[in-house]
């Protein structure tokens, strides 16, 4: 899940929830500037792709592996490089 603070400390939040049947564990750092944005754009393609565990829930089964291609692949998608800025 993206934070804000550090990853310790999203886990631990994340661990805390009710209804959190086995405790998460960090497999993975991705930094980047607009966190949220990624973080909507990954939610949407692991649902497109069937990952999503319930429809009302923002929990997803993948794999590892497959979960850092995506994040890594929509980050650099959606990174502006300088040469790319036209204001």
């Amino acid at each position: 899940g993206m934070t804000t603070t550090s990853v310790p400390q999203r886990v631990r939040e994340i661990n805390s929830a009710t209804g959190v049947i086995t405790p998460w564990i960090a497999v993975y750092r991705y930094e980047c500037i607009n966190s949220y944005i990624l973080e909507q754009a990954v939610h949407r393609r692991l649902q497109q792709a069937g990952y999503r565990v319930n429809p009302k829930r923002e929990g997803f089964e993948i794999p590892s592996d497959k979960a850092i291609e995506i994040i890594e692949a929509l980050g650099e998608e959606l990174t502006i490089r300088p040469k790319e800025f036209n204001p």
